[in-house]
This record gives C-alpha cells, structure tokens and sequence, in this order.
C-alpha cells in the first residue's frame, strides 16, 4: 500500500494496468475506498478556431442529444 502511494504508476506497469506514457495523471489512494465517492470530470481543451461547417456539426449534435438525468418534457 505505500509503495502504490508512493508510485502508483511503477506499480500499475509492475501488473500490466494500461498505462499512457504522455498523458497527465492523478492518481489517489484511498484505505477506506467504503467512505469515499469519487467523482471525475475529463474536460477537453477549448477547441481552437472552428470553421464554419464543424460549428453546424457541434450545434446540430447538441439539438439531437441531452444530459443524463435531463427531462425532455
């Protein structure tokens, strides 16, 4: 348990967990995982310049699609 606190990410690739070498992690141990909800939330960059016909792709997906939980009514 310490070890894994101390480099998680040494002991994800020591039992072959998938593993992406340049990408940014946080990695947070719990001992008592019954006492803890976790919420994460992986919000992309700010897209840069959009042309015109990806801004009417994006808007014509958000019409068709809700939230989990939304009402429609």
């Amino acid at each position: 348990m310490e070890r894994l606190k101390r480099d998680p990410l040494s002991v994800a690739k020591e039992y072959d967990l998938p593993i992406i070498e340049d990408a940014a992690y946080q990695v947070v141990v719990y001992d008592n995982p019954a006492s803890v909800i976790s919420v994460v939330l992986s919000i992309p960059p700010k897209p840069g310049d959009l042309q015109d016909e990806s801004l009417e792709t994006l808007s014509s997906y958000a019409e068709r699609t809700s939230c989990a939980n939304s009402s429609t009514a």
